[in-house]
């Protein structure tokens, strides 16, 4: 997995030329194209009502298609497998408008940022994710 579906947010010292710490930065000195996507207090509620095997469901949806689309499914399998032992059989019921919106907000992000919408929620003895 490479740039930018899997490295982290811009580094903003970086962006503003004068990042100290190089190449020990944690954060991404590539340029990105756009600004990221965020979930919006009405789709971050939306997330949180969801059963935990609903959102690794939905999660595991559009993490497969976003890994098959950058032709990365290899580098993807152990997460996806994570995701699906989580998700189980499990369909996430989102057929109104604002869910429909939450799904287009999650499609435009990142893998990683995909990911990280599921590593708060993996509970104890479950490998993370993040």
């Amino acid at each position: 997995l490479g740039h930018p579906e899997a490295c982290r947010r811009q580094c903003i010292y970086f962006l503003q030329g004068n990042c100290n710490n190089g190449d020990d930065c944690a954060y991404c000195h590539l340029p990105h194209p756009g600004k990221a996507p965020k979930l919006d207090k009405r789709q971050r509620q939306l997330m949180a009502a969801l059963t935990r095997p609903e959102l690794f469901a939905l999660i595991l949806h559009l993490t497969s298609v976003r890994a098959e689309e950058m032709g990365m499914l290899i580098e993807a399998q152990e997460v996806i497998a994570i995701l699906e032992s989580e998700a189980g059989d499990t369909v996430p019921s989102m057929d109104d408008r604002e869910t429909r919106a939450l799904r287009k907000t999650l499609a435009r992000m990142s893998f990683s940022s995909l990911i990280g919408t599921v590593s708060c929620r993996q509970s104890d003895g479950v490998d993370s994710l993040s």
